[in-house]
């Protein structure tokens, strides 16, 4: 094993201050955004775009569930958007990719 991977194999120290804190430093802010987030104000179920054919079989999914509901994410659109949100069971969401 060479000493970059055993550099690897070691635990990361965190203190809770890490966890908690957002290091404005790390962050890359702009006025505008490049790509527009999806704003999900409606849904269809997954058996009816399978159905229709707006989703195949093989495409990738990310799904997400909240207060036991489930909503599904087309990962091409995200890789698009990368920030999508909404309201799902009454309580506003939102996920990052």
């Amino acid at each position: 094993m060479t000493s970059k991977a055993s550099k690897m194999n070691k635990p990361i120290k965190n203190s809770q201050k890490d966890l908690t804190e957002f290091d404005l430093n790390r962050a890359t802010l702009r006025d505008k955004n490049i790509f527009p987030p999806l704003y999900v104000n409606a849904t269809i179920s997954l058996g009816e775009v399978l159905k229709r054919g707006d989703v195949r079989k093989d495409d990738h999914l990310m799904v997400i569930e909240r207060n036991n509901c489930m909503l599904a994410l087309l990962t091409k659109q995200m890789i698009y958007h990368h920030v999508a949100q909404g309201e799902m069971a009454g309580e506003p969401w939102m996920v990052s990719l």
